[in-house]
């Protein structure tokens, strides 16, 4: 009796070491209405957040109108003429993003959200690029930045257009590697290389898991 107690604890002292630990789960995006201020962090970086498709399909409501959201589409020309959120303006090299941001006619604005196909590489990195740039010339003010609510639209402009299809003009779809558009995507890749390269002393991004 004794040794049949003394070969169950044993047994049950193994399985507990070979059982692997309980995985964490990451806390999923946004999706209700939220306000502009109070979005969660949605990636691996805890100052960078995320918002869903629905979410800023009511933040671009005619009701908040001259919200100042600004939306920033950073695929290629091709792809953004092919169909883009309303309202969306096509920044995807970094002279753009300077000049656009820190020119002389830059407008100070109450959140931005960047997007790109997927909102896996483009996106993340010229927001980081944007956010680093913000920093370098408000070292003066520190923590204070200029544009302190940067955002990311989750799952890109493909979700959003399966989603909200009518807030889209044209309303179609292009994707980067479209094979009518080769020779215009090798001919903007490094300009999209240069923005991921200047970003890539910012934290690694990570996409949303529920």
């Amino acid at each position: 009796s004794a040794l049949f107690v003394f070969l169950c604890c044993l047994l049950s002292e193994q399985a507990r070491r070979v059982a692997p630990p309980p995985r964490k789960r990451r806390k999923p995006c946004e999706s209700a209405a939220t306000p502009i201020n109070t979005v969660a962090p949605c990636f691996a970086a805890q100052s960078v957040t995320c918002v869903a498709a629905q979410q800023l399909a009511e933040w671009l409501a005619p009701e908040r109108e001259g919200s100042g959201v600004v939306l920033v589409d950073c695929r290629f020309p091709y792809e953004w003429a092919g169909g883009h959120i309303v309202g969306a303006i096509n920044l995807y090299t970094t002279a753009q993003l300077r000049q656009h941001f820190f020119g002389p006619s830059a407008q100070r604005t109450p959140a931005v959200v960047f997007y790109c196909e997927f909102s896996s590489k483009r996106a993340p990195a010229s927001l980081e690029f944007v956010r680093s740039e913000d920093r370098l010339r408000e070292l003066h003010r520190y923590p204070l930045v200029r544009y302190p609510r940067l955002y990311i639209l989750e799952g890109g402009y493909k979700e959003f257009f399966l989603q909200q299809r009518a807030l889209c003009t044209p309303q179609e779809y292009v994707s980067m590697n479209d094979g009518r558009f080769t020779a215009e995507k090798w001919a903007h890749t490094e300009s999209s290389h240069k923005v991921q390269r200047l970003a890539e002393h910012s934290p690694v991004f990570s996409p949303c898991l529920d």
